[in-house]
C-alpha cells in the first residue's frame, strides 16, 4: 500500500510472462482448439454425458483448458526429444480411443493442434525461464 493506504498495482501486460499467456491464449483459439472443446461440451451436456454445470463451470474454465494444453505440451515436447513419461503427463497412447474415453479424450488438444500452440507455449517457457532463472 501507499502512504495514503491504497492497493499499489503495476502494469503486468508488458511482462513478457504476461505476453507468453496472451500468445497461448491466441494460440488456443486460432489452432481450432477453443471452438472445437465448446461444440465437444455442448454435444456432451445435450446428449447427457455432463452437466451444463461441470461443462462449462470446469472443462470449459481458462485454467483447466491451460492445464490440460499444458499437459499436451509436456507430452508434445518429450515425443519431439523421443522420449515419453505417461505418469508426468498422465496421458496413454493408444492406436484409437471408443466409447466414453473417446468422448473425454476429445477434451485436450489433438496433435495437430498441439503442433499449432506449440510455439505460443516455446515462447512462455522462454519467458518464464528468464523471469526466474535469468536464462
Amino acid at each position: 500500500r501507499d502512504e495514503k493506504g491504497q492497493y499499489i498495482t503495476e502494469d503486468v501486460s508488458k511482462e513478457p510472462v504476461w505476453s507468453g499467456m496472451e500468445s497461448v491464449r491466441k494460440s488456443m483459439k486460432e489452432s481450432g482448439y477453443g471452438e472445437r472443446l465448446s461444440r465437444g461440451l455442448r454435444d456432451m451436456v445435450q446428449r447427457g454425458v455432463l452437466s451444463k454445470k461441470k461443462a462449462f463451470g470446469y472443462w470449459n474454465s481458462n485454467i483447466e483448458k491451460f492445464a490440460r494444453t499444458f499437459e499436451k505440451y509436456v507430452q508434445f515436447k518429450l515425443e519431439k526429444a523421443d522420449r515419453e513419461n505417461t505418469y508426468l503427463s498422465g496421458m496413454e497412447k493408444k492406436k484409437s480411443w471408443e466409447g466414453a474415453e473417446a468422448q473425454m479424450r476429445a477434451l485436450w488438444p489433438s496433435d495437430e493442434e498441439m503442433e499449432k500452440m506449440a510455439p505460443a507455449f516455446d515462447q512462455l517457457m522462454a519467458a518464464v525461464k528468464e523471469k526466474h532463472f535469468g536464462k
